[in-house]
């Protein structure tokens, strides 16, 4: 792991402090916490860590699958379930569509988050096609429901785009002020179709990523058209 270090290391307590929690909660993470995921791995096609020891291995890539299963295994810990019989269940785990679902299409290969998003899991997404070898690209469409901050966390998720060396392509209403931090910026839908048609190659990457209102998987609909 190189470009993604920072946020795997995200500090859980700084987390909770940040919502007015005090105290010693329990937390969970891939960096200093209770109950602490090891040798994370962000694969292409799945994601695999370490946890207690016992190889924990999930058929979806991706830091959001893989903070969720860290999630259920502590869980099962505190409720006292063998973590051996959770990790064994998570190796078959399916998600519901557009949650890091891979489609093909063309030879080019499209990694469909836009199930609904927020800046924790844009983010996380990001981390994850950061530590992903080849040509790739970013479409990050906009995050809604949230309230006053949201040219502010908008911006921030474009912040973490350029310190991960990213030029994604924005799209909504902040597309612009994003841009203006590294990338591009596109009015509609069709535009960035256009966009990406012009510059995607078999071979290459493509991740999706926005709110569900949004529509983004209508790039995928249209890619053949």
């Amino acid at each position: 792991l190189s470009a993604p270090q920072v946020l795997v290391s995200l500090q859980a307590k700084e987390v909770l402090l940040a919502f007015g929690h005090r105290g010693d909660w329990p937390t969970y993470g891939f960096g200093e916490a209770t109950f602490r995921g090891e040798d994370l791995e962000l694969l292409p096609r799945e994601s695999r860590f370490r946890y207690r020891g016992i190889r924990v291995r999930l058929p979806y890539p991706g830091l959001g699958p893989a903070l969720g299963a860290l999630a259920a295994l502590a869980a099962a810990e505190i409720l006292g379930y063998g973590v051996e019989g959770v990790a064994e269940r998570l190796s078959g785990l399916r998600l519901p569509p557009g949650r890091m679902e891979r489609r093909e299409i063309g030879g080019v290969v499209f990694l469909h988050d836009a199930y609904n998003a927020n800046p924790l899991s844009a983010k996380a997404g990001l981390a994850w096609l950061a530590a992903q070898p080849g040509r790739k690209w970013a479409v990050l469409g906009e995050m809604r429901e949230l309230g006053t901050r949201a040219l502010e966390l908008h911006l921030e998720v474009a912040e973490e785009a350029a310190r991960l060396g990213l030029r994604p392509l924005y799209l909504g209403p902040y597309a612009k002020a994003q841009a203006a931090l590294g990338g591009e910026a596109a009015e509609d839908l069709e535009e960035a179709l256009r966009w990406l048609k012009e510059r995607v190659r078999p071979g290459d990457l493509v991740y999706l990523k926005a709110s569900r209102a949004v529509g983004l998987e209508r790039i995928l609909e249209l890619w053949d058209g």
